[in-house]
């Protein structure tokens, strides 16, 4: 991330301010600030759900915008939001089948996945009765359909209770063991402390320190 800025048109100040920081394979990478400090607005950059804002950004040398860029690319947002009338299975079977999966494989990923998250008796369930915990593993499940590089987390350990919030850290743990990135907003600072090797902080849309843990 190279000078990035986002200035709102109702705001008088940008709301992120010329911020540049890198993120290495297998580093567990801790994006932390206050709110309103501006971490979901980078966030929300750097995977290219925002149309307008200025700087560079590149995932694997790829600009952020380009197919390239988000084959490489998994995102878990703050809030889990899954179509309606639609079965946890159903829904991750059709998403690997949008990323390119064969129908076959696709039905073949979504029960490996559920079953790894122990969610396979829950198949014919709609996500959107899960709990938060069970929500954000479907939303984890989803984020490596396409075995990504990079993985960017909004606040993903946010309602978890204790014993969720441990199972997500411990699962992000093993895939930066595996050489992905894991670039996460978050305010559990416990957990972060035990699993960070990396911090950018962000105070008032800038900077203020982006670095290793040590």
């Amino acid at each position: 991330v190279d000078e990035l800025y986002k200035k709102y048109p109702h705001k008088k100040k940008p709301t992120i301010n010329k911020i540049s920081f890198k993120v290495y394979p297998g580093q567990f990478h801790a994006f932390i600030g206050a709110n309103g400090a501006g971490k979901t607005t980078t966030i929300k950059s750097v995977i290219a759900a925002y149309a307008r804002w200025s700087g560079t950004v590149l995932i694997n040398g790829h600009k952020n915008t380009s197919i390239e860029a988000k084959k490489s690319l998994g995102y878990i947002p703050e809030n889990a939001r899954f179509p309606q009338r639609m079965s946890c299975y159903s829904y991750l079977s059709w998403m690997a089948r949008l990323s390119g999966f064969k129908t076959k494989d696709a039905k073949a990923f979504a029960k490996k996945r559920l079953m790894e998250l122990n969610l396979w008796d829950l198949r014919n369930k709609s996500p959107n009765s899960f709990s938060s915990g069970q929500k954000k593993k479907v939303l984890l499940a989803q984020a490596l359909i396409n075995n990504p590089s990079v993985l960017v987390m909004d606040e993903p350990a946010a309602n978890l209770d204790p014993t969720a919030r441990l199972e997500l850290f411990e699962t992000l743990g093993k895939l930066t063991q595996e050489g992905k990135a894991i670039f996460i907003s978050s305010h559990v600072l416990a957990e972060l402390d035990r699993y960070a090797n990396a911090a950018t902080i962000l105070d008032g849309g800038q900077i203020v320190f982006t670095g290793t843990t040590k």
